[in-house]
């Protein structure tokens, strides 16, 4: 569990026996993770794999990473590059494709200027990332529709483009079909 804004704390609780309580030892009730606010906190997406749990930051017009951990203990910071990095990781999306677990990622900035925003996807908890669609937040937003528990070859992602003051904004879900192993 995150707080955001001012807090950006990460708890946890792995027993969930003493859901409403913080934790009195360490393994009921809450956990906090980090004490400050550099220690970064305040995500705005989750995914998880086998192998590690993958945050998305929040900081609009800010470094902006991807922070993954294995162990709820140590946390690697993989900073988004330009033109991307002021673009807040919205949402994340494990599934499950023929290959394997993916993670897709949508980082999305809504601010004029050099920030870009992307789709993403890895197939290796997050050690390495392909670009998939690149686009403007101020004309786009994309985000990611849902998921699979399943092997599956499907993703739908909806997309939003905005319109100006005599225009209606123009929403269409697309289905994507594509193999993880293709993909990389």
């Amino acid at each position: 569990m995150t707080d955001g804004d001012n807090k950006k704390q990460v708890w946890v609780n792995s027993a969930l026996t003493h859901f409403n309580k913080q934790a009195e030892n360490q393994k009921d009730g809450w956990r906090l993770i980090n004490k400050y606010h550099h220690q970064t906190g305040g995500y705005t997406s989750m995914a998880e794999t086998k192998e590690a749990v993958l945050f998305g930051s929040d900081y609009l017009g800010g470094t902006n990473f991807i922070v993954k951990t294995s162990d709820g203990k140590q946390f690697e910071k993989l900073v988004l590059p330009d033109p991307y990095r002021r673009s807040p990781v919205m949402n994340m999306v494990a599934r499950q494709s023929t290959s394997g677990t993916e993670v897709w990622a949508a980082s999305f900035s809504c601010l004029s200027g050099d920030a870009k925003s992307l789709l993403m996807c890895t197939s290796d908890s997050g050690k390495s990332w392909a670009r998939v669609i690149e686009f403007d937040g101020t004309k786009y937003e994309v985000r990611l529709a849902s998921s699979s528990n399943s092997p599956s070859s499907m993703l739908y992602i909806s997309i939003t483009e905005f319109g100006n003051e005599q225009d209606q904004h123009r929403h269409r879900v697309y289905k994507l079909e594509r193999d993880a192993a293709k993909f990389a």
